[in-house]
């Protein structure tokens, strides 16, 4: 009897470790449609990809520290001014992926407010709402179901619609 009570501390302490483990976070995938903010979470020491799916982005608006997107527009919300330089007041610094149509943001210091940020592609602009998060760096997919069901529409009937309504 002695000898099972140490190995039924033992497998009780393992499932204890298992149970109160948080789950590693891994690509985040939001549904978001144009002026409908969403919220996501950014790692706090690495950079965070954001994507939209089926589209590139082509301009980012917000409080951006520094960037070095030349074709992608970055936009301080603040002044509306393109950013060349680097803004002290900025919350985030913006990387991009011209070719993917893909951006990259890690935030400057560890702020305890979300970080806003407008990503606009060639049909819509989404609003998100960023978390800073202690995590591993990770990517953020914006799936946009209206624009993937019009796209649908068009394969299937060859065209828009022959009504404007």
């Amino acid at each position: 009897m002695a000898n099972l009570r140490p190995r039924f501390l033992q497998s009780l302490l393992v499932s204890a470790l298992l149970i109160s483990t948080r789950p590693a976070l891994a690509l985040q995938t939001i549904d978001a449609r144009d002026g409908v903010s969403v919220e996501a979470s950014i790692a706090l020491k690495e950079a965070t990809r954001i994507k939209v799916d089926g589209a590139n982005i082509t301009e980012v608006f917000g409080n951006i520290y520094s960037s070095n997107c030349g074709g992608v527009a970055a936009v301080n919300r603040d002044t509306g001014q393109s950013l060349a330089a680097i803004n002290p007041a900025g919350e985030v610094v913006l990387e991009c992926d011209k070719d993917k149509g893909e951006i990259y943001v890690k935030p400057v210091s560890a702020g305890g407010k979300p970080i806003n940020l407008f990503i606009s592609t060639a049909k819509s602009t989404y609003t998100l709402i960023l978390k800073r998060v202690d995590m591993p760096a990770d990517t953020i997919v914006l799936k946009d179901r209206g624009l993937q069901q019009a796209a649908t529409h068009l394969e299937r009937t060859g065209g828009p619609s022959p009504s404007h309504v």
